[in-house]
């Protein structure tokens, strides 16, 4: 398994829990669209916390299996994953507000 792979379990309940949307609060775009009748994923899988050393919101101390854990994930949007990973949003969105989940 790479580091950007995830049990198929752990990717189910992020798309079961996240009610069919982005999971950044204002948003509603759909996981899943349909494009010429075909479903097509429209959502990354997200860290909260960091997957590299030097990421946003990194946490040194996270093992890398940590940090690829179901508790370190979310599902965002393309935009919103942008969004939230600038630097300069850090504070707009702290890693302890989505690890208390």
């Amino acid at each position: 398994m790479n580091d950007r792979s995830y049990l198929s379990g752990v990717e189910k309940a992020l798309f079961i829990l996240s009610r069919g949307r982005c999971y950044e609060p204002t948003c509603q775009q759909p996981v899943m669209r349909l494009i010429k009748g075909e479903p097509i994923v429209n959502v990354h899988i997200a860290h909260i916390c960091s997957h590299n050393d030097n990421g946003p919101r990194c946490a040194i101390r996270m093992s890398r299996e940590e940090r690829r854990s179901f508790r370190n994930l979310i599902l965002l949007c393309k935009p919103h994953h942008t969004v939230i990973d600038r630097k300069r949003n850090e504070r707009d969105y702290p890693p302890r507000a989505a690890l208390k989940t």
